[in-house]
């Protein structure tokens, strides 16, 4: 519908096309209307006759975002389908298609000037796509959750941007530099606009409110009460050149337009007392025994203490290195100590994303290896920091009081002029030798006043103040607390603080992003507060170490017994039975959700599988010859790029992991092509991966490259692609480690290893080249990727639910149809996600392998099986009607059996499952199934909410529990789960 803006009368209604509205814009000279659709169309219509001009077709999936560029000559829509594309309104030509490592796409915005194109993606981050070069910019990180709305200020100088995550952040739109976040909200922020004039933002907040913020300073200065939408994407919208802005109104049915006096807002007293704060992250690294510890409580404290080996991770405020900036920003250091053996980094490197300084320690005296593990630490820290700001730092000679340094203080610093760090420091913590030189060194290292500042509540500077006192405590106990236990305890503290519950839960989401705090959920659903975080590390360092010590070299532990706490973890002493089990599921979450390990059933027992631990070597003799291809070397944040690239490959539909080994996993498709990579050399802070696939059949090559590159490209490291070389003259294929040291030394040809011809050697390879079809392809596999660990992670609170409330393992039996291929590796697929959510599954392919074997036994199991799944295929009920044939008469008779459920009491008639997976209830169901249908997995993005629903049913959870409830949200298709 199109109003007009003076007389607000409707003007025109456009014809409806039976698909919700996603998105809307006008072309700047307001002579064309834009409207995205759910169905992925885009319809650009005439404004003054309401004609159609173009439907604008691409997108396979919601519109969410459309945006003119300034001269209307391009157009941008942005949609779930996790692509940009870019338009010629006049033609309705499809100019480009923007894709790469990022999630669904929400907001799309010109700058002024045309030259960039910005997006906020649900993956927490903001990108920026320049026009003139045709590339994208670094990505803009930060937010911890989905970037609902992005904003240009008037002058093209900042950028801003709306989360999920309550906050709202701004940008310098030329540097990508981090400058302020803004914490006043209650409830996402899903929309932000600038003012005409530049000296406003508004935005919109699902807690009911419109705010309107100061630009510069970020100071909230009035509060609009406006009911939060129902519907995705709510809006607001500064007028382009006058004082007034319009919002979504109750139940978004209506729209205010509100009359804005700049000159009495810019003057008002701010209508809360807003505190402005900013914290430097700074880490101690290092390997074991350097004295990290002893180092950080002398600099926390201001005395010695001998310390054992540190476990995990710990932190302290030192309040020596705060300060107050000229704009009142208070400014707060604080100090991390991270374990240094080398089985804990693969947790620690988890939590180097937003260090401000290093302090990389060493042995001076270590005549050995004097700067031991300084170069892995430094290769760790090279990546950027989430927000794109320099990271800093300082070499510190740890136990000066120990010996004499190995090294003099000349190469020292010339070490640290060759590595680009900032200064050698030698210190003791026993004498205090060196500390006041290294505080000077810290303090001149943070630069106060070019980090970015965070305007929050009052409530968030008093929890945060609250929080950390409880970490000096001696015993701390009750570390893990409901919202209802933290609230008691803090009005214990002050009897006349006046706060709500939504300000005090917001201020602890905001602590939990800083690292002070972790917001846990218990079996129950309930949300739960862990005040000691470090706990929940050292927990995960201890599952790391379990797993490593696996007596077969699985790198594995048994899922059941971490869950049952049956592994005799140090940190679970003296913790009550709850905290032990939200703590336990809280840290296998982790390893999931960062795809670090990986479910696999084996006989009766469901193992968590770490890739990077296993320590079993290949058999010698390989079962299909294969050949290499494509190498990699990568450098920098590498510690877990292994691990994630195993589990992610395999959490493919295309790719079935079959085997790993230390260091190696291969992949089988369907056809039989056997993929694979390997780590072939692993130096501080840098390994080698090498493709492989079987030399017969390599059809599959393309996709599995693509997908390694773009799970490779989204991870903060460097790459260089090394092509296979082979001799133009006799075929002969170059040795791998020849091609590779002659590119790295920048030399441009080899000589043939077999018939000794001079080859020219290429350049650094492209990226693989796909089709269309099979770009698509690799978008869906890398959807499915995504929505994989979001399911195997949602499995672990079904798995806590089952635990706590002593529920035994239901069984099921699987009917359905043999004789297609595809359908029976379906069949299979189902069998194992069913048996790692430990359902005791009875398959034939399994338990009754040989068709004729044992036939009437094998259905007879039917009847004591807790439930009989049936998979509908037109196949299946061709079998069921044709008796005569041996498969024929297998499913008739199992049919027979379930149709005795069927025509007995309703308790028995639910323990019939019937599910779609092709075709539809009359050409896929015997007669008394129809009807019945309880699950649809007949499209591919249905399957994994399908799946959870159907474990649930199996387990007799309701899907109201309060455990499980919001994450059937989030295993829905991206379009499906705005709210």
């Amino acid at each position: 519908m199109l109003w007009d803006f003076e007389s607000s009368k409707l003007r025109l209604k456009l014809k409806d096309y039976g698909q919700w509205v996603g998105s809307v814009a006008w072309s700047p000279d307001g002579q064309i209307f834009a409207s995205g659709y759910w169905d992925g169309k885009i319809r650009l219509w005439e404004y003054h006759t309401g004609e159609l001009r173009h439907t604008l077709e691409g997108h396979v999936s919601t519109v969410t975002s459309i945006a003119w560029s300034p001269d209307g000559r391009t157009l941008a829509s942005g949609s779930a389908d996790r692509t940009v594309r870019l338009w010629e309104p006049m033609t309705g030509q499809m100019l480009r298609t923007l894709e790469g490592s990022f999630d669904q796409v929400n907001s799309v915005v010109w700058s002024p000037a045309g030259e960039t194109l910005a997006f906020g993606t649900d993956d927490g981050e903001v990108r920026r796509w320049d026009a003139r070069s045709r590339r994208f910019r670094p990505k803009l990180k930060g937010h911890s959750d989905w970037v609902y709305s992005v904003a240009w200020s008037p002058d093209g100088r900042t950028l801003a941007s709306g989360s999920k995550d309550k906050t709202i952040r701004l940008w310098d739109a030329k540097t990508g530099r981090h400058r302020l976040t803004i914490e006043g909200h209650l409830g996402s922020v899903t929309s932000i606009s600038f003012s005409s004039n530049g000296h406003l933002l508004a935005s919109k907040s699902s807690d009911g409110t419109v705010k309107l913020w100061l630009y510069e300073t970020g100071m909230n200065t009035a509060v609009l009460s406006e009911p939060a939408s129902t519907y995705w994407p709510p809006s607001l919208a500064f007028h382009p050149a006058a004082p007034v802005l319009a919002t979504p109104g109750k139940k978004d049915t209506v729209v205010h337009i509100w009359d804005v006096d700049f000159n009495a807002i810019l003057g008002a007293t701010p209508e809360q007392e807003d505190v402005l704060y900013t914290t430097a992250k700074i880490t101690l690294v290092g390997d074991s025994g350097v004295g990290k510890t002893g180092l950080g409580w002398r600099l926390a404290h201001g005395r010695f203490k001998e310390h054992p080996s540190t476990h995990g991770q710990q932190f302290w405020v030192i309040d020596e290195l705060g300060a107050t900036r000229g704009d009142r920003t208070q400014c707060e250091a604080v100090l991390w100590d991270l374990a240094g053996q080398p089985d804990y980094r693969l947790v620690h490197a988890l939590f180097l994303d937003d260090v401000d300084l290093a302090l990389v320690l060493f042995d001076p005296t270590n005549r050995q290896e004097p700067l031991k593990g300084v170069e892995y630490w430094l290769k760790q820290l090279k990546r950027g920091r989430r927000d794109g700001r320099k990271r800093r730092e300082i070499l510190v000679g740890a136990r000066a009081d120990r010996g004499v340094p190995t090294l003099t203080r000349e190469e020292l610093e010339e070490f640290c002029r060759r590595q680009g760090v900032e200064a050698y420091v030698g210190t003791s913590a026993l004498t205090g030798e060196g500390l006041a030189e290294l505080l000077a060194r810290v303090r001149s290292s943070i630069v106060w006043d070019e980090m970015p500042a965070t305007v929050t509540t009052k409530t968030f500077k008093r929890v945060k103040e609250f929080v950390l006192a409880l970490k000096e405590e001696p015993e701390r106990k009750g570390v893990l607390v409901s919202p209802a236990e933290l609230r008691a305890r803090l009005e214990a503290t002050d009897a006349e603080w006046d706060f709500t519950d939504a300000e005090m839960v917001t201020a602890v989401r905001h602590l939990s992003t800083h690292g002070y705090v972790s917001v846990l959920r218990s079996s129950s659903g309930e949300e739960t507060i862990l005040l000691a975080p470090d706990l929940l590390v050292n927990l995960a360092s201890s599952l790391v170490l379990e797993a490593r010590r696996n007596p077969k070299g699985l790198g594995a532990l048994e899922e059941a017994r971490v869950l049952a706490g049956e592994y005799a973890f140090p940190e679970l002493v003296g913790l009550e039975e709850r905290e032990r089990d939200v703590l336990l599921d809280a840290a296998v979450v982790l390893f999931i959700e960062r795809n670090l390990c990986f479910r696999e059933t084996l006989g009766a027992q469901t193992l968590l599988i770490f890739p990077a631990l296993i320590n079993q070597k290949r058999p010698a003799i390989e079962e299909v010859e294969t050949v290499d291809d494509y190498s990699y070397r990568v450098t920098g944040a590498v510690e877990n790029i292994y691990a994630a690239l195993v589990v992610q490959l395999g959490y493919t539909n295309t790719f079935t992991r079959t085997n790993q080994w230390q260091n190696q996993a291969e992949y089988e498709t369907a056809r039989g092509d056997v993929c694979g990579f390997r780590q072939v050399n692993e130096r501080e802070g840098e390994i080698e991966l090498v493709l492989y696939y079987s030399k017969e059949k390599a059809g599959a090559r393309p996709l599995f490259q693509g997908l390694f590159e773009e799970f490779l490209r989204g991870r903060d490291v460097d790459i260089t692609k090394f092509p296979p070389v082979q001799c133009p003259k006799c075929g002969y294929r170059q040795q791998r480690t020849e091609v590779v040291k002659r590119i790295g030394e920048g030399k441009g040809f080899l000589f043939c290893g077999e018939c000794g011809k001079k080859i020219a050697l290429p350049k650094e390879g492209e990226r693989v080249a796909l089709s269309q079809p099979q770009r698509r392809q690799l978008g869906r596999e890398q959807e499915r990727t995504r929505r994989r660990t979001a399911f195997e992670s949602a499995l672990v609170r079904v798995k806590a639910v089952v635990r706590d409330e002593k529920k035994e393992a239901p069984s099921c039996f699987v009917s359905y149809a043999w004789g297609d291929e595809g359908q029976e590796r379906w069949v299979r697929n189902l069998g194992k996600d069913l048996e790692n959510a430990g359902v005791t599954v009875i398959l034939d392919q399994k338990d009754n392998p040989q068709l004729g074997a044992n036939v009437a036994r094998f259905i007879g199991r039917i009847v004591r099986s807790d439930f009989v799944v049936v998979v509908g295929t037109p196949l299946y009920r061709e079998k069921y009607e044709n008796e005569v044939s041996a498969a024929g008469s297998v499913v008739a008779a199992e049919v027979d059996l379930i149709n005795q459920r069927l025509t007995r009491t309703e308790r028995e008639k639910v323990t019939v499952l019937p599910l779609l997976l092709e075709g539809d209830e009359e050409t896929s169901f015997p007669p008394l199934v129809r009807g019945r249908v309880y699950g649809r997995f007949d499209r591919e993005e249905s399957y994994f909410p399908s799946l959870f629903d159907l474990i649930l049913t199996l387990y007799r959870i309701p899907f109201n529990h309060p455990a499980v409830e919001d994450l059937r949200d989030t295993l829905r298709p991206s379009a499906g789960r705005r709210g």
